[in-house]
């Protein structure tokens, strides 16, 4: 079973991630410039940029995990 601890400032981070109006938007081209050289730096066949919801881990951008547009924060 996975204990993972929730940030003292969870709410305060939550706030904020919503605040910024990216989730469940449509791919960008800046943000998948990002992890296609990151993987090929770091020898990685995986190379996200996720945020961390309250319930799930959303990917903005996503090398290596193909159809897959998030996880449940659990994992």
């Amino acid at each position: 079973m996975n204990t993972r601890r929730v940030p003292a400032n969870e709410e305060q981070r939550i706030r904020s991630l919503q605040s910024l109006a990216l989730l469940d938007t449509d791919a960008e081209q800046e943000f998948d410039a990002l992890v296609k050289p990151a993987a090929l730096v770091c020898g990685s066949p995986i190379s996200p940029i996720s945020l961390v919801d309250t319930n799930r881990q959303w990917f903005k951008a996503n090398v290596g995990l193909p159809r897959v547009s998030e996880t449940p924060r659990r994992v």
